[in-house]
């Protein structure tokens, strides 16, 4: 599902290399899937001056969820799992 729109996924065999663009991948990402890969960025909070908002980047990470989805298990797991699988 995401894959083809991002250029493929080399080991299914349909990924060319020749014809990936890094930038164009990283803005369908951050811009259509809420996802970083190398950086993540937000607006926050100013820790100088409370009164203003500030760009904030940070190092990317793996995308995994929080602690709490491993273990808080609910009624809700499967449906969010199946989910989650459907979206990748």
């Amino acid at each position: 599902p995401v894959y083809p729109q991002i250029g493929g996924w080399n080991i299914s065999g349909d990924f060319n290399i020749s014809q990936w663009n890094f930038q164009n991948t990283l803005e369908i990402l951050h811009n259509q899937y809420s996802r970083g890969g190398l950086f993540s960025w937000g607006v926050g909070e100013d820790e100088r001056n409370s009164s203003r908002n500030i760009l904030q980047l940070d190092q990317g990470g793996l995308g995994l969820p929080t602690r709490d989805y491993y273990l808080n298990k609910s009624k809700d797991d499967e449906v969010r799992h199946d989910s989650f699988l459907i979206f990748f």
